[in-house]
C-alpha cells in the first residue's frame, strides 16, 4: 500500500544573515564572547572565526530504530526526541574561538493529521548523549502557528565552539486523535542547506547539501496488535577479531497491548548469508534483560544445532509459560549467537512479521527486525584470522608461512 505523509510541521526556507539584533543591558544579557556595547550584543574582537566551513548532520547519540522499520513509542509522547544533529563548524587555526547559532527551521511529517505535536524545544546536548536529561540547556521554545514552527536561538546561549563537534535535540510532545488501529509513522526532517542561520565574523559555508531525515517513530496500537520490536539497545557487528564465539544479535522489546497473550515460537533465518545455522551458527539463545541495560540476565531457551546441519531458517520452540504476557506487561529480551565464521563469510539476521508464533493471534507492531550485516573479514596472514584450508594452503604456497588449528 502506498504511504501518503502529511505535512505536520511546514517549516519555510528563510535563510537570512540580516537576523535582528540583541539588545541588552549588560554583558551577562549576551552570550559568551559578546560584549553589551551601546545596548546591543557585538562580537568580542578576535573571539570569532573569519571565515569557516559547517557541517551539520545526525548526531552519534541520535534515537535509532536499530533493526526495526520505525521507534514503536507509547502514546501520548512527552519530551519525546525526535533527533539529535551536530554542527561541526572548522577552521585551520580557529581552536577557542566561536561561531553564532542563530535560527533553525525543520519539517516534522505524518502520514496522518490525527497526530499533532507540540512544545517543541530546541536542546543543547551538553553531554551528548542524545537524551534530553538535567545537564540539557533548552535554548529555543518553537514558536508554533498552523503551518510551521522556528526556533530563534536564546541570546545567551548563542555561541558554540569552532573545531568541535556540538550536538542538539529537537524535543517535543505528541499526541494521537482518536483510537490508534495501525501503524502511523511521523518523524523529523532538516536541510542543512536552508534551514539554518549561523554566523561568525566574515564568511561562513554550509557544505552539508543532502536533506537529512532521522528515524520514523510509530505509536504502539491499541487493539489487534503485539508489541515486537528492537530494543534501546540493538547491538551492531563487532570487529571480525570479536566477532566469533557468543555474540549478541538481538536485544527485543515485547508488549502484550490487547488482552494477555503468550509467545510459543521465536522465528529467526540468515539472510545475505554464506553462513548457516549449523557449523557457522552453532547455536541461539534467548535471555531476559531485567534491567534494560541491553545484557542478558536469565536463559530462557537455547537450540543448538549440529554440524552437519545448514539451515537458513529455524523456530526455537518456547518453553511453556515463560514468554507469557499480561495485558500491558512489556519484557526485554536479548538473542545471542554462538558464531564461528570464516575469513569472507558474512551472516545477517532476520525475524518476518509473519512467523512468530502467539497463542492468541495479533498484528505485529515493529516487525519486521534485521541486523546489519556481519562481515567476518580478516588478513589470512594473521594467526587469529579463522580461514578455510584452501586459503591455507594458497598462504603457504606463496611464501606467507600461515597455518590453522582445529578446522
Amino acid at each position: 500500500m502506498k504511504k501518503v505523509y502529511c505535512l505536520l510541521f511546514l517549516f519555510f526556507v528563510v535563510v537570512s544573515f540580516q537576523a535582528s539584533e540583541w539588545t541588552c543591558v549588560s554583558d551577562s544579557d549576551c552570550s559568551q564572547a559578546m560584549n553589551c556595547v551601546d545596548e546591543l550584543c557585538r562580537m568580542k574582537a578576535g573571539q570569532f572565526s573569519d571565515y569557516a566551513t559547517v557541517e551539520i548532520k545526525i548526531g552519534e547519540h541520535s534515537p535509532s530504530q536499530g533493526g526495526s522499520t520505525n521507534i514503536v513509542t507509547p502514546h501520548p509522547a512527552s519530551n519525546l526526541v525526535l533527533g539529535q544533529f551536530e554542527i561541526s563548524a572548522r577552521q585551520s587555526g580557529a581552536d577557542g574561538k566561536y561561531f553564532l547559532f542563530r535560527e533553525m527551521e525543520a519539517l516534522v511529517a505524518s502520514s496522518t493529521n490525527q497526530i499533532s505535536g507540540s512544545n517543541f524545544r530546541l536542546i543543547y546536548d551538553v553531554n551528548g548523549n542524545g537524551r534530553f536529561d538535567g545537564s540539557d540547556i533548552i535554548i529555543s521554545n518553537g514558536q508554533a502557528g498552523s503551518s510551521r514552527v522556528k526556533f530563534t536561538v536564546d541570546q545567551k546561549n548563542a555561541t558554540y565552539l569552532m573545531n568541535v563537534a556540538n550536538n542538539f535535540l529537537v524535543v517535543g510532545d505528541f499526541e494521537h486523535d482518536g483510537p490508534i488501529d495501525s501503524i502511523k509513522p511521523f518523524g523529523l526532517e532538516l536541510d542543512p542547506s536552508s534551514d539554518f542561520v549561523l554566523r561568525n565574523q566574515k564568511d561562513l559555508f554550509i557544505v552539508s547539501n543532502q536533506k537529512t531525515v532521522f528515524p520514523r517513530y510509530v505509536f504502539e496500537p491499541d487493539k489487534n496488535y503485539f508489541i515486537f520490536t528492537s530494543g534501546e539497545h540493538f547491538p551492531k557487528p563487532p570487529k571480525w577479531e570479536e566477532m566469533n564465539g557468543m555474540a549478541d544479535i538481538m536485544h527485543l522489546r515485547m508488549k502484550s497491548v490487547d488482552g494477555s497473550n503468550e509467545l510459543k515460537t521465536f522465528p529467526i533465518r540468515v539472510t545475505q548469508a554464506s553462513a548457516k545455522f549449523g557449523h557457522n551458527i552453532k547455536s541461539v539463545s534467548l535471555y531476559f534483560d531485567k534491567n534494560g541495560d541491553g545484557k542478558g540476565d536469565e536463559l530462557i531457551v537455547k537450540k543448538s544445532f549440529s554440524d552437519e546441519d545448514e539451515l537458513s531458517f529455524t523456530s526455537i520452540q518456547i518453553p511453556e509459560g515463560k514468554l507469557f504476557f499480561s495485558e500491558g506487561e512489556e519484557k526485554k529480551i536479548v538473542v545471542t549467537a554462538e558464531l564461528f565464521l570464516y575469513n569472507g563469510q558474512t551472516v545477517q539476521f532476520n525475524i518476518s512479521d509473519k512467523e512468530p508464533g502467539l497463542q492468541t493471534k495479533m498484528m505485529f507492531a515493529g516487525l519486521p527486525v534485521t541486523t546489519q550485516v556481519y562481515r567476518y573479514s580478516c588478513d589470512v596472514s594473521d594467526p587469529l584470522c579463522n580461514v578455510f584450508v584452501e586459503e591455507v594452503e594458497e598462504v603457504e604456497e606463496s611464501g606467507g608461512g600461515c597455518s590453522i588449528l582445529n578446522l
